[in-house]
């Protein structure tokens, strides 16, 4: 698995870097800026399959940075994970809302890190069979995926918008007591089944983001 690592601090860089060798991830870029990050990004012969960052940076934040990851084509699904010192709730719905994947506060807790990472690695190996994230970076964006009915579908490209995992993640970073303010709307589409019976799985799932981007856009004007 490649890996972007991102923070500004080059004595804990250094003990990171050690840490993810030592859980056997060896294929690790290291930036010290967002700018340098971008710059990476651009320059890679291939997408990293992983980016992690920090949110205190000079300049360009890790949040910001997470945004500009996520508006590439080739990076809309790539696993982002956020590892921070900063634990405000204000944070952490800023990086999820930009799109993060996970949310991880230091200092380095390597059983956690191994945890996490594995279903990072999971999803990475999950993108490989499904040939999703595999044009290179400038590369045209991928055709649109196949969804089964029951999938879950990821909403990054749909504004302030999180897919499942992300939600389980989000609502693990709160803890239980912040989550408690947390509220949680359903949506029905009544005629979700015969979309994906008459369509197939990749217009059903275009057709679930537009649902999607409707809620979201109605919900901004009422704001």
């Amino acid at each position: 698995m490649r890996i972007l690592a991102v923070d500004d601090d080059p004595d804990f860089v250094a003990v990171f870097l050690d840490t993810l060798n030592h859980l056997g991830y060896s294929d690790v870029n290291p930036a010290m800026s967002g700018a340098e990050a971008l710059d990476l990004i651009k320059k890679a012969p291939q997408s990293f399959d992983c980016c992690i960052l920090d949110i205190q940076m000079p300049g360009m934040n890790g949040i910001e940075l997470c945004r500009h990851i996520r508006a590439l084509p080739s990076y809309a699904d790539v696993p982002i994970v956020m590892n921070t010192v900063m634990s405000d709730k204000r944070y952490i719905d800023d990086a999820f809302a930009a799109g993060a994947t996970d949310y991880l506060t230091k200092p380095i807790d390597e059983t956690e890190i191994k945890s996490r990472l594995g279903v990072v690695q999971l999803l990475v190996s999950e993108r490989r069979r499904s040939g999703i994230g595999t044009v290179t970076p400038g590369g045209q964006a991928p055709a649109l995926p196949s969804y089964g009915f029951h999938d879950s579908i990821p909403m990054k490209r749909i504004d302030g918008g999180i897919d499942v995992l992300a939600m389980e993640n989000y609502l693990n970073a709160l803890g239980l007591f912040r989550a408690l303010s947390v509220v949680a709307v359903g949506v029905h589409v009544t005629n979700g089944r015969e979309i994906y019976d008459m369509e197939g799985g990749a217009v059903f799932g275009d057709v679930m983001l537009d649902v999607a981007t409707c809620i979201a856009d109605c919900r901004s004007r009422r704001r």
